[in-house]
This record gives structure tokens, C-alpha cells and sequence, in this order.
């Protein structure tokens, strides 16, 4: 009768710890109980107990924070996953502290769907209306106008790709990029940047990351727009990615000169256009300026970026002429203080560059710094003295353009 009558019954309360916990729900104990279940050897049951301090309001969410120091890698793990689906901006914050790959919005962040265009519009099957993330390749010019006037169809469009397709590899010169789709460069199979792509963010103002890729006619340059001003207050991500100039590069050709006589970077585009978006609340900003354009003035490209992407945390600039100038103007301004990563590839960078990016503080409170093919020199052993967490410099530039004589002549 003794053990019958100490027997649990299904509805008795039992001391936390006694038995696994609900996976959803409070916890008897409360944030206490919780915290006394971390404290198991048992990897499992430590993640188990770091699930339930979500339900616990902000003492819980402190909890998850400090978890992104324990000395399980698991259980990191864990609470940056738990961080990254928090609508928080704390929980934001700690993991750009922690982490800021973590943190950053992607397209891979959804469930995705592809469109390959000029397939006819009223042939897409239904269910392509209601993905989060959409890859628009190769869009037709009436596309965007679809999108625009259509945008009731979208209900729950987050991110969108817009532009080429595939990355291209030339065997011959072994030069990558992403355009035209397998055809060779000079065939002309690219997508031009004709269209102002402002009205995609006026139509879907919960968008929150946009990637345009593509080529701009330099016959119509001076009456191009990329972009008229505009406040969107959800885009987080912006990408801007253009062919990659190899005019005067070892590479030259006939052929190179013929596409890029007719297709040109973002270079002018960026000074006229792409600073006069507002974009309180964009965190990642990425650009492929290009080499054939030098008429850009780096100190007001800089000023603009901070005075109208205010919480910038990533800031990429490749193929930039005249490299030096602009990080020399970068790490004078106040936008490199709210940086935790900065990626500077591709560009004519030297010594000279490296000294104002060592010599600035902020740069050494980066997470991530990236330098890779400069013309920075292999031996400088300053590059051992970056405080940063992680430092990239790959000293020969992966495509074509890339000057070895200068380099020599650089560092003989």
C-alpha cells in the first residue's frame, strides 16, 4: 500500500529535473528550474533546458545570449540558431557580436523559387506566387512592370534576385565571372541595367533583401537610372553586382573591348544613384564598382553611404580604382565605426592602403576584414598585426585582371 500511495499519478506536480520537459511551454521552476537543468553534464538535456528560456521573456533571452560563450560548441550552436529566429533586435546585436555571418539576411534564408524568364507569365505554376524568395533570371523589360502592378500576388515576398543567371567561366584565360549564362562574354548574353529599380521597393516595402545583377549600356549612360529617392524601411540587403572590366588587363582582346565598349560597371551609376536610396535599417551592402570608370569621388560616395545607411554592419567594394583614395577617405569617416565586417577586394591597393586600415582602430575592432587581390606585398608583416577575429588576404587575384609587372616593379 506504502509504494502504491507514493506512486506519481498523471496529474501530480513533480520537482523540476524529475522528469524531461514539455518542449514547448513554461516550465515548472520557472527561469530557475530552467537554469539548474543547464547546469546537467548531459549535453542534451543542457540543450533541452536552453530551448525553454525563450518562454522566460527577456531574463531568457540574457540566458541564450551568455550561452554563446559556453564552452560547448553544440550548445553555441543552439543559441545562435535561437538568437537568429528571435524577432529581437538584442538578440540581433549579440549575434553581429558574436558573429555577424549569423546575423546578416540572405536568400537562402527562404524557401526559394526560380524563375527563368521569358517564360510566359500566365504559364508559372501557382504556388510560385506565394514563395518568400524569388530568382528572377534574365527578366524581359516588361518584367518589371508585371512585378510592379502585380504586387497583390506577391502576399509574402522577403527577397528577390533580379538579373543574369550563371557564373561564366572562360577556359582560355581562366577568368570566372557570373555572366552570360554559358555564352561567351562577347556574344552579348547579358542583362541590362535599363530599368529603375526603385519601384520594386515602393511596390513591396516588407522586402528585405534585393540582388540585382547585370551590365550597363554606356550609350545610354547619362540617362540611366538605377535608382530615384526612395525611404524603405525593411531592406536589410542590397547587392549590386555588374561584369568585371578587363580592358588594358593582361587578358585583352578584341572581344573584351567589344563588350565593354557597350556595357559598362556601377562606377558613375553609384555617385549619381545609389546614394540617394534611404535605407534606415540596410545592414549589407554590396557593390562591384568596376575598373572603367574613375570619375567617382570617393570622400562623398563615403558620406553618403553614412548619412543614408546608418546601421550599415557589412560594406563590400570590389574592383575599385584608386583603391588607396578610398579606404584612406573610408577609415576618416564615420561609417566604419558601426562595421563588424569589411571586404575590400579586387582593387590596386598597396602598402600605402594596408598602413591606414592598420592604423585605424575601428578596423581592429572588425570581425571580418578582407583584402584579398590587392597589390598588397606577400612578405608586409604588418598583416600579423590586425587585432581582428579573422583576416583574409589572398595576395594574387583570382580573375583576370592583375598586373604582374606592377606588382614586380611594385616590391622589387
Amino acid at each position: 500500500m506504502s509504494k502504491k500511495k507514493n506512486q506519481r499519478r498523471e496529474f501530480d506536480a513533480v520537482l523540476s529535473g524529475e522528469i524531461s520537459p514539455p518542449a514547448t511551454g513554461v516550465v515548472l521552476g520557472g527561469i530557475e528550474g530552467v537554469k539548474r537543468r543547464f547546469q546537467s553534464e548531459d549535453e542534451e538535456v543542457r540543450i533541452a533546458a536552453l530551448y525553454d528560456t525563450l518562454n522566460y521573456g527577456n531574463e531568457g533571452l540574457d540566458f541564450v545570449i551568455e550561452a554563446l560563450e559556453d564552452d560547448s560548441q553544440r550548445v553555441r550552436d543552439d543559441a545562435a540558431y535561437l538568437l537568429r529566429n528571435t524577432e529581437d533586435e538584442k538578440a540581433k546585436q549579440a549575434l553581429f557580436d558574436y558573429n555577424p555571418w549569423l546575423a546578416f539576411t540572405k536568400l537562402t534564408d527562404w524557401k526559394s523559387q526560380e524563375i527563368n524568364f521569358p517564360q510566359k507569365i500566365n504559364n508559372w505554376r501557382p504556388q510560385v506566387f506565394y514563395y518568400p524568395a524569388l530568382y528572377c533570371y534574365n527578366p524581359a523589360d516588361d518584367c518589371l512592370c508585371f512585378f510592379v502592378e502585380n504586387q497583390d500576388c506577391f502576399p509574402n515576398l522577403k527577397a528577390l534576385f533580379w538579373g543574369c543567371s550563371k557564373t561564366y567561366t572562360n577556359q582560355h584565360c581562366g577568368y570566372h565571372n557570373w555572366f552570360f549564362d554559358g555564352y561567351a562574354y562577347y556574344d552579348g548574353y547579358v542583362y541590362q541595367l535599363k530599368e529603375n529599380m526603385s519601384p520594386i521597393l515602393e511596390a513591396y516595402p516588407d522586402l528585405q533583401l534585393l540582388h540585382i545583377r547585370g551590365a550597363i549600356d554606356n550609350k545610354f549612360l547619362e540617362e540611366s537610372i538605377l535608382f530615384t529617392r526612395i525611404q524603405h524601411h525593411h531592406l536589410k540587403t542590397l547587392i549590386l553586382e555588374t561584369p568585371v572590366s578587363l580592358i588594358d588587363s593582361p587578358y585583352d582582346s578584341e572581344d573584351v573591348h567589344y563588350f565593354f565598349e557597350e556595357n559598362g560597371n556601377l562606377g558613375q551609376l553609384i555617385t549619381k544613384d545609389i546614394c540617394t536610396l534611404d535605407l534606415p535599417n540596410l545592414e549589407y551592402l554590396e557593390m562591384w564598382v568596376g575598373y572603367s570608370y574613375k570619375g567617382y569621388e570617393e570622400d562623398k560616395i563615403i558620406a553618403n553611404i553614412s548619412e543614408y545607411f546608418p546601421n550599415l554592419k557589412y560594406l563590400g567594394i570590389h574592383y575599385i580604382y584608386n583603391t588607396n583614395l578610398f579606404v584612406e577617405e573610408l577609415v576618416k569617416s564615420s561609417l566604419i565605426e558601426p562595421l563588424r565586417v569589411l571586404e575590400i577586394t579586387d582593387g590596386d591597393m598597396t602598402d600605402e592602403g594596408l598602413e591606414y586600415l592598420l592604423n585605424s582602430p575601428d578596423v581592429n575592432n572588425l570581425h571580418t576584414l578582407n583584402i584579398s587581390r590587392n597589390y598588397i606585398s606577400s612578405c608586409n608583416q604588418s598583416l600579423k598585426k590586425f587585432a581582428c577575429q579573422q583576416v583574409v588576404i589572398e595576395s594574387k587575384p583570382e580573375f583576370g585582371y592583375y598586373d604582374e609587372d606592377l606588382f614586380n616593379q611594385i616590391y622589387e
